[in-house]
This record gives structure tokens, C-alpha cells and sequence, in this order.
């Protein structure tokens, strides 16, 4: 198991008949702590990253999304149980592009 395309984790989830969990984090501890509550329940999951969060201009600290990516990246690939992650939300363009290559 581990990094799965979220398409592959929808595909297998419509032929079986169960439904997908989506839930956001934006630091380490609710990364590991969405891994570890889908081992423990034995559930696929979809991990996002908040963009709009992230990129907003009101934060006192820019953030990097490739950080984000990387770190959710590992979580997913040392999980247990199939993980997606998806960046969501993006208020610049430029940020599809970051969050597809992070």
C-alpha cells in the first residue's frame, strides 16, 4: 500500500462500493495523525494540502508547497493503507503548477 493517483483510489473504491475519506493538513502532527487513524480503521484515504491556506498573504511566514508535498509524500508512502494527496485549493495559478510539481 501507500501513494496511490487519486484516481486509481476512486476507481477501486466505485468498484467496491465504499466511500473515501477526504481530510486536510497543514503541519506534521495532522499529517501523521490522518495516517495513523486510516491504519488504524484500515481505511484508503485522500490527504489534502490547503493552498489558499498556505499561500495567503495574512500569514506572517510565506510557506513552500514543495515542503508540503514532500512531507505529505513520505507520510502517504510509509502508510499502510492506500493514500492519495492532492493539493486543494490554489488562489494563484501559479500554484496548480507548484502543487503538481511538489
Amino acid at each position: 500500500m501507500s501513494l496511490v493517483s487519486l484516481s486509481r483510489l476512486l476507481e477501486h473504491a466505485e468498484t467496491h462500493r465504499y466511500a473515501v475519506g477526504y481530510f486536510e493538513s497543514w503541519n506534521m502532527e495532522s499529517l501523521l495523525a490522518v495516517k495513523d487513524a486510516a491504519e488504524q480503521s484500515r481505511s484508503p484515504v485522500i490527504l489534502g494540502i490547503n493552498g489558499g491556506f498556505l499561500e495567503n498573504a495574512e500569514r506572517n511566514v510565506a510557506e513552500n508547497l514543495h515542503h508540503y508535498g514532500a512531507l505529505g509524500a513520505v507520510v502517504a508512502r510509509q502508510a499502510a493503507v492506500p493514500m492519495a494527496l492532492i493539493l486543494n485549493e490554489a488562489n494563484e495559478e501559479d500554484s496548480l503548477y507548484t502543487g503538481l510539481a511538489a
